[in-house]
């Protein structure tokens, strides 16, 4: 896959990452919910199952990279002082290359 900007699975990460973040968010609200039940009820065992379900659902929601966030990695990993420069170049001859033509045309309606 030579030649690619972007993987194929940053698009396909960042297809599912608001819904990865959502369905954690959910997660941890209602094991959170469900914890404090849970000691209401003196069911201990089942609260420390929950609570554990809860952190690790908090822990996803908050390192995962919005969808936002894995844009910019991807663009501050492919934008160098290279590829900045390499364009700059281009665009340097683009720009000459057409100022001769529009010359070159007026030459000849002259």
């Amino acid at each position: 896959m030579e030649g690619c900007i972007v993987s194929p699975f940053v698009i396909y990460i960042l297809g599912i990452v608001n819904s990865l973040l959502f369905t954690s968010v959910v997660i941890a609200a209602v094991g959170l919910i469900f914890y404090f039940v849970c000691l209401v009820e003196e069911e201990i065992d089942t609260a420390k199952k929950t609570f554990k379900i809860t952190v690790i659902a908090l822990i996803i929601s908050v390192f995962t990279p919005t969808k936002g966030t894995i844009i910019g990695m991807v663009v501050a990993k492919n934008v160098t002082y290279e590829n900045a420069a390499k364009g700059t170049e281009v665009a340097k001859q683009s720009i000459d290359y057409l100022f001769d033509k529009i010359q070159k045309i007026n030459n000849k309606e002259d």
